[in-house]
């Protein structure tokens, strides 16, 4: 079964718009890479852009997650792309090479993205 089979299935158990629960996910999933990312001085936790139809590289000295900017990213992004993006150095260095192995030893992105695909299976079962 795919994703977008799985993601329907989910929508029409939940009868939600289909919008809404895209919405939802996507600021669900949006969380959970942001909770997962370890903090030392938390810029990298900070550094989680939110933007639409392209990838908005880009760095901050911010150290405190923005969700509200995420929630407000997709809320205005029904219909087109969302993207997250983390632009510091490092940020790929902790997802793929291990360099946080206590906080993070299997990345932010791929261990939330993993977990997300098992309880939406499980959600429309």
């Amino acid at each position: 079964m795919s994703f977008a089979s799985d993601m329907k299935k989910w929508v029409e158990k939940t009868k939600m718009k289909e919008d809404q629960a895209i919405r939802s996910a996507t600021v669900s999933i949006s969380g959970e890479i942001i909770d997962r990312t370890p903090v030392d001085t938390g810029r990298l936790r900070g550094n989680w852009i939110p933007s639409i139809n392209a990838p908005k590289i880009a760095q901050t000295d911010n150290t405190t997650p923005l969700m509200a900017e995420v929630q407000s990213t997709v809320a205005q992004a029904t219909g087109k792309v969302f993207y997250l993006v983390n632009s510091l150095p490092y940020a790929r260095r902790i997802e793929y090479e291990g360099w946080s192995a206590v906080k993070a030893p299997q990345g932010m992105v791929r261990i939330s993205v993993q977990n997300f695909k098992e309880a939406l299976k499980k959600a429309v079962k």
